[in-house]
């Protein structure tokens, strides 16, 4: 008789790898996507006493880092400048690069605008527009509430570098003099709600 055929032992089949992750799908983590925000801030230094009045601004946002264009109309609570009565505005767009971490945000600011002083007495504070540009910085936290929808607040300071004085006219031999000056450094609140697009 034959001796039964031997069958041959099963051979290791090679280990199949895991495919690596798509570097699509690291490419999309990364994307810029974009954010809309509005809120309202309350300032000290941009006018007489203090102002406040909404903000509205959009922003490039990556998973470490922002860049934010924002826009404020601020109007001065005070009435009463140097025993005159004046109404006070600034319109202000702000430049912001920021670094972000889960919760808390950091950045640097440029401010550009202009200040509106309106008397109730003409000749006594001229009406006039009044260019206001500073640098400074900014930290913040903020508040998810879903993937779509945060809450932000933050603090900011700035240090001007343009501005000018309110001034108030004198009879025919005097000369204009000031009746209020910005100080050096300004500070501002602000909070809101942002949307993710």
């Amino acid at each position: 008789m034959r001796p039964p055929n031997k069958v041959p032992p099963a051979r290791a089949l090679p280990s199949v790898r895991a495919p690596p992750p798509s570097s699509a799908g690291q490419a999309a983590a990364e994307r810029l996507r974009w954010t809309v925000g509005a809120g309202a801030t309350m300032a000290l230094g941009l006018t007489p006493g203090v102002a406040v009045g909404p903000a509205l601004s959009v922003a490039g946002r990556w998973p470490a880092g922002s860049v934010a264009l924002e826009v404020r109309g601020l109007s001065s609570l005070s009435t009463q400048v140097g025993h005159v009565r004046v109404a006070t505005s600034a319109l202000t767009t702000n430049a912001a690069l920021c670094l972000h971490r889960p919760v808390l945000f950091a950045c640097g600011v440029g401010e550009l605008g202009m200040r509106r002083a309106v008397p109730e007495a003409p000749r006594s504070v001229g009406s006039q527009l009044y260019l206001r540009a500073g640098i400074g910085v900014r930290a913040g936290v903020t508040w998810p509430f879903s993937e779509s929808l945060s809450g932000y607040g933050y603090t900011e300071a700035v240090q001007r570098l343009v501005d000018s004085s309110l001034l108030r006219r004198g009879g025919i031999t005097e000369s204009e003099r000031p009746v209020w000056s910005a100080p050096a450094i300004g500070v501002a609140f602000g909070m809101g709600l942002q949307l993710n697009l």
